[in-house]
């Protein structure tokens, strides 16, 4: 695809396991969808181990003029593209056990299109950041997805990103029990309009042992909403836990 292309792309993708980059960055409008029947996407796999430390995505974006922003996802998509994603599941397989260094972010998507985003039964699965949620101007909409990760795993500076119907798991990584779903950095100098992230009528799961910060204040540009969600304590011991006040605005586990 050109980066140039403003027409309408649908790419089909079979069921299977796809170990690679994704990269985009234009205004066209992208249409991914998996061709499975699963629940959730989780027989289409798109995957890839990266992170802060390795920020692997960065030659790929460098070669088509993008310089700024994050490298360490396993996909990204830039510009003013608009991106509809459905019955498929993106992984970043990064993990703490790699104690490569201390940059564990690692994000299965980063969308830093000012454009809009659809995602309709889909997975998306990693641990710190999984979701960056991107540019001031975005609007998008998540239904009926499952998403995993353990620190600041909902997180970005969308205008608003709804998530509907969606299963939420905060599930720890390599020990660390002490997990953060969401840090909103929705810019607020138009509050009537800019809710940032809110989740809806959905499923929190909580990994045993773990530790779950509702949300994180992210300092003045923090919007965030939560509401009719139900919280569920996984596994046999049943000793998840939900903390609902904010953890500290320099926090950055």
């Amino acid at each position: 695809m050109a980066d140039n292309m403003t027409d309408t792309v649908k790419v089909e993708v079979d069921p299977g396991t796809y170990e690679e980059f994704v990269f985009y960055t234009g205004s066209a409008t992208v249409i991914l969808e998996g061709q499975g029947t699963a629940e959730f996407g989780t027989d289409v796999v798109i995957k890839a181990n990266n992170s802060g430390n390795s920020n692997s995505m960065e030659t790929l974006a460098g070669s088509h003029g993008v310089t700024k922003g994050y490298f360490r996802g396993a996909t990204r998509f830039d510009g003013s593209c608009n991106l509809i994603l459905k019955n498929l599941t993106i992984q970043n397989t990064y993990s703490r056990s790699a104690n490569d260094g201390s940059n564990t972010q690692a994000e299965a998507l980063v969308f830093s299109s000012t454009g809009k985003l659809i995602a309709n039964n889909c997975s998306f699965l990693g641990h710190q950041d999984t979701l960056y949620i991107g540019s001031q101007g975005n609007r998008s909409w998540f239904y009926k997805c499952q998403i995993k990760g353990d620190v600041d795993f909902i997180w970005g500076y969308a205008d608003v990103a709804l998530y509907e119907e969606c299963e939420i798991y905060a599930i720890g990584d390599d020990g660390k029990l002490t997990d953060t779903l969401s840090a909103s950095r929705a810019m607020v100098e138009n509050v009537e309009a800019n809710k940032g992230i809110v989740i809806m009528n959905s499923n929190i799961h909580i990994a045993d042992g773990v530790t779950l910060t509702y949300a994180r204040n992210s300092g003045a540009d923090t919007t965030a909403a939560f509401f009719n969600n139900v919280f569920l304590s996984d596994g046999e011991a049943g000793t998840g836990k939900i903390k609902l006040n904010a953890g500290p605005s320099d926090s950055n586990p």
